[in-house]
């Protein structure tokens, strides 16, 4: 056996020798004086021969000062495979230690490693203790980190003895099976959680051995482990490097290095030889931990082979008979077969009750030869699903194809054909299939994984194909979807109906099972049926369309109709004719852009039937909308603090002054330049750059302006057209009797505080100081020859204030107000009465700094909203022996306020949270 020594420094008394290693190989060192007589480096009495182990990397050993001879390139690692899914780094330590039940349980393998990095999708269901010593080349202060999946924990001693472990302390730990990217040091502290990873500073000395042990516990997928080191905190973390790591000993002889002869065979001044001996894999003293009959050097090297198993790599054969096996096999006789190990991969997987992601969810297949040890390319399709209608169809953007390690798979187009690789001496190779987050709502997809049968190589055994299914997310609470629906009169009713109500539907994570609440009063007759119903399109509008589903007692589609509302009806989504379940999928999200539906895709509703409308009298459309039993505190819903980035007003200037044309634009009409110049001035010399500052100061300065009247320009404009159309010139209004003369004192309204008006207290109304300077009689004898003022100038008014007043804030504020409480001049009777129109406006922009119930009630008293939407004058059923007109109580539940139903502040529905239905 070959190695590569890179160093060696052979003086009398003296010995430093140092090689590259391979994993799992054993090593002496032996001194001769002649070239002929070898005699190794052993224990002090000279019985027993010293080992060393390979890593991979290079090891050092030097015997300089004999009596304390410094290993580096090394740490210990002990296995102990336990098979089982579940564990934990305390129930490790019962097989390390015992327990009052059982006694301590030798490992099942040791190796070195050449830093303080562990292998990388190794194995399943095993736990790991290093030990050894840290001996760092340089004094600083140091934080370690340690990274890894499931519960790993770093320990070190740096306060005690620092040689034997008397005074170790855990320093930084891990618990978390969601971290699947290896070296990740701050996974906790980027989620915002206590941040375990990171060790406090710990000061250490050049030259001096820390004595350190880690505890790894590993369920399945995706194993690694790490441990980092930051000096200084210069932010730079790197691996444990080999270098400045020392093993614990030789682990099969149980002894420590300082036990030797080194001194005794490098004595005396003749001349001396050293050389490093290797045991080859077929030596019968090579390393073999689990006793298969294959050294650990070959089972290193093998993929599929692990080192401390006897049967890892076939579960029924020992590793030694899989291998004899595989030797004499044919490789044009290897047989492959394919098995979906995970066969569920979620596109979304949720996040712990700590909020930690959890892990990627994948589907996996195995793809398992049984044969030889050649190197293979496997070649397999991906398909979908047998029946289409009952199973969703997956498209190649619904998912990656990759390794376990993170390669992505890519398709051979002319063959629409995936190839894997299976590694030389290798029995399975694992496809890995993970679901892509996207914003449709998909019913979950089947997907196929097909080998093919090339023309050589190989050949294709059973079973050939495995099915995974690709879904959206776990059923969880969290992942519910809500669809909400108000009974209306149905179209298909032929008999008038004032029966209303409201329904729920929630959907689960992976969108299988919906429940369905409901709640309806006030049919015309008694009911007859309930079913869940695909809308048809006719035209423009919704109508009847077939039944998808009939509630009924027993959940059966011909069971006895369930009459009455509905509580926690299960509905499985199935298909339903030529209605697959992604169609049924679809129309639930019919007005949603992103769900990528067929176009002309109809909505579910819920419909009653009666016996005077037997083809049914109330439907419900169901429509998504968001829902929570939590308040937004406790959902956690409450969005952060977007931060502000700081501007520096000497060297930013040009960037500051954009941010201040930006905010200027938003909050009023239109700045102009003197306005930024203005505004910008104060930002840099009254607050001293903090723009944050300047734009609240400015808005105190807007809410502290009087308010310019709409209604007192439109006035003015009036008593101006008046005057310019020859109301008040004798020459002209010859016609009015008396003939109109212009008064001294035109009419006008004091402005005054608005926060003493109110609608409903008449002693709050501002009077005009004059009377208005016509008669009834006299503008209409003058109407039809002079013309009088119009709405015109309500609109010109409102434009110039728009344009010029100073109160810019209210007036913008109360300009979007009125896009929400909306009235139209297209009524005649509001466009001739624009004065009207004109306190509107201004009633809008008293409210601008209001509290919303302020608002709600101002325009609800309104006499312009009452003509507008038809609630002026309205009587009640006491009074006149006929039901109101309800119109505007719709409106203000439908458009001005909340709707029909409750909601938390931040417009999600409010759910009751012991029956997750709606609260009206």
């Amino acid at each position: 056996d070959c190695l590569n020594a890179t160093g060696t420094n052979l003086r009398p008394g003296q010995l430093s020798v140092a090689w590259n290693t391979k994993p799992g190989k054993r090593y002496q060192i032996e001194i001769s004086n002649d070239l002929e007589n070898w005699g190794p480096i052993s224990n002090a009495d000279g019985t027993t021969a010293l080992n060393w182990f390979g890593t991979g990397e290079t090891l050092t050993v030097d015997f300089t000062t004999p009596a304390t001879p410094a290993v580096r390139g090394g740490v210990t690692r002990e296995i102990w495979y336990h098979g089982i899914p579940n564990g934990s780094t305390a129930w490790l330590r019962t097989f390390i230690n015992g327990d009052q039940d059982n006694l301590p349980r030798p490992p099942d393998g040791i190796e070195w490693r050449g830093s303080l990095k562990g292998p990388t999708n190794y194995g399943d269901y095993y736990g790991t203790r290093w030990k050894g010593y840290i001996v760092p080349e340089a004094t600083g202060v140091y934080n370690f980190y340690i990274a890894g999946r499931h519960q790993c924990e770093f320990w070190i001693d740096t306060q005690g003895d620092t040689t034997n472990g008397t005074g170790i302390d855990r320093t930084c730990w891990l618990f978390d099976q969601n971290l699947t990217e290896e070296e990740d040091w701050d996974y906790l502290a980027s989620l915002g959680l206590p941040d375990t990873q990171k060790s406090r500073a710990l000061p250490l000395t050049a030259g001096q051995r820390y004595y350190f042990e880690i505890y790894h516990n590993h369920h399945g997928q995706w194993d690694h482990l790490a441990i980092g080191w930051e000096r200084n905190r210069s932010g730079e973390i790197t691996v444990v490097p080999g270098d400045q790591l020392e093993p614990m000993g030789d682990f099969l002889g149980s002894a420590t290095y300082n036990d030797n002869n080194s001194a005794a065979l490098l004595s005396g001044n003749d001349r001396k030889f050293a050389r490093v001996r290797a045991f080859g894999p077929l030596s019968p003293a090579a390393l073999d931990s689990d006793g298969d009959g294959i050294s650990d050097e070959i089972e290193n090297q093998l993929a599929g082979y692990q080192f401390f198993r006897a049967q890892s790599a076939h579960s029924e054969n020992s590793d030694g008979l899989t291998l004899t096996q595989a030797l004499s096999a044919s490789p044009a006789e290897d047989t492959m077969s394919v098995e979906a190990i995970d066969n569920t991969g979620r596109e979304n997987n949720g996040t712990t009750a700590t909020g930690i992601p959890r892990v990627k969810n994948v589907a996996r297949f195995a793809i398992r030869r049984n044969g030889s040890l050649s190197a293979k390319n496997i070649i397999f399709s991906l398909t979908g699903p047998s029946d289409p209608l009952a199973m969703g169809i997956p498209v190649e953007t619904d998912y990656l194809v990759e390794l376990p390690d993170g390669t992505i798979l890519t398709k051979e187009a002319t063959t629409n054909s995936y190839l894997v690789n299976l590694p030389f001496g290798a029995t399975e190779s694992m496809v890995e299939i993970r679901p892509l987050l996207d914003e449709i709502v998909e019913y979950p997809e089947e997907l196929n994984l097909v080998l093919s049968t090339p023309s050589m190589n190989y050949v294709v055994g059973n079973p050939s194909r495995g099915t995974a299914t690709l879904v959206d997310a776990r059923d969880d609470p969290e992942f519910n979807k809500y669809y909400i629906g108000s009974f209306s009169k149905d179209p298909a009713a032929r008999m008038p109906t004032s029966a209303t109500g409201s329904t729920l539907l929630v959907l689960n994570g992976s969108n299988t099972i919906a429940v369905i609440n409901d709640y309806f009063e006030n049919l015309s007759s008694d009911q007859t049926n309930t079913h869940i119903h695909k809308a048809s399109l006719a035209g423009i509008n919704f109508n009847s369309g077939p039944v998808v589903e009939s509630i009924t007692e027993d959940g059966t589609e011909n069971g006895s109709p369930l009459l009455g509302p509905v509580t926690n009806y299960t509905y499985r989504i199935e298909p339903r004719g030529a209605y697959s379940v992604q169609d049924i999928i679809d129309s639930l999200e019919y007005d949603n852009p992103k769900q990528e539906a067929p176009a002309g895709t109809t909505p579910l509703y819920n419909n009653k039937h009666t016996v005077n409308n037997g083809g049914g009298e109330i439907w419900a459309i169901y429509q998504r909308r968001p829902a929570s039993e939590l308040s937004p505190a406790d959902g956690g819903r409450i969005p952060a603090r977007p931060p502000i980035d700081p501007i520096n007003p000497l060297t930013e200037t040009d960037k500051l002054r954009r941010e201040v044309a930006r905010f200027l634009t938003q909050a009023t009409f239109g700045p102009t330049e003197a306005d930024i110049e203005e505004l910008l001035y104060e930002v840099i010399n009254t607050h001293e750059g903090d723009r944050i500052a300047a734009f609240d100061a400015w808005m105190n300065d807007q809410w502290a302006l009087p308010q310019t009247l709409v209604r007192d320009l439109t006035h003015a404009m009036d008593m101006q057209e008046f005057t310019w159309r020859g109301y008040f010139d004798p020459a002209r209004n010859g016609a009015a009797s008396p003939q109109p003369e212009a008064p001294q004192n035109w009419p006008s309204w004091a402005s005054r505080d608005i926060s003493a008006f109110d609608s409903l207290a008449s002693g709050s109304w501002s009077q005009p100081d004059a009377d208005f300077p016509l008669s009834g009689a006299q503008e209409n004898a003058l109407d039809n020859i002079l013309g009088s003022p119009a709405h015109n100038n309500r609109r010109r008014a409102q434009w110039t204030i728009m344009a010029n007043a100073r109160d810019q804030l209210r007036q913008r504020i109360g300009f979007a107000l009125s896009e929400i409480m909306v009235i139209s001049e297209n009524v005649a009777e509001l466009k001739n009465h624009h004065i009207g129109m004109a306190r509107w406006a201004d009633m809008l922009a008293e409210n601008a700094d209001d509290h919303f119930r302020e608002l709600i009630e101002d325009v609800t008293y309104s006499p312009v909203m009452g003509k507008y939407l038809s609630h002026l004058q309205n009587s009640s059923e006491g009074s006149s022996g006929v039901p109101p007109d309800e119109n505007y109580a719709r409106e203000v539940m439908q458009l001005f306020t909340i709707g029909l139903f409750e909601l938390w502040d931040d417009g999600f529905v409010k759910l009751d949270p012991q029956q997750f239905n709606l609260v009206p």
